[in-house]
């Protein structure tokens, strides 16, 4: 009987740290998860971005957007184009607006 208890402990014990495993990546994944938004109205097509951020990319009016290949998830309209992303670029992004001249990119956490 005791062999039994030790296997049943053994399993729960894999389960539970296998619970665990999956609420840290997933609490990982969250953690990096942030949307960068280009305002086509503030942007000017200097492009500093592309420099800083592999991941953007002119657009057919010369503006700033993103390679849709490289976002989770994108969403473009006539005044902004929004991708969010789950990787681990996220001071990519950032140096990305920080070198926009005219603060048409901003980038938020979630």
């Amino acid at each position: 009987m005791s062999a039994d208890t030790a296997d049943g402990d053994g399993e729960a014990a894999e389960d539970g740290e296998a619970v665990a495993a999956d609420e840290t990546a997933a609490d990982d994944a969250a953690a990096n998860t942030y949307t960068v938004t280009v305002d086509r109205d503030a942007c000017e097509g200097v492009f500093a971005c592309l420099v800083r951020d592999d991941r953007f990319r002119e657009d057919d009016d010369g503006l700033a957007e993103f390679d849709p290949e490289t976002a989770d998830a994108l969403d473009r309209s006539e005044a902004s184009v929004q991708a969010t992303f789950t990787d681990d670029r996220l001071e990519d992004a950032r140096a990305a607006a920080a070198a926009c001249p005219f603060d048409a990119i901003t980038v938020e956490t979630q």
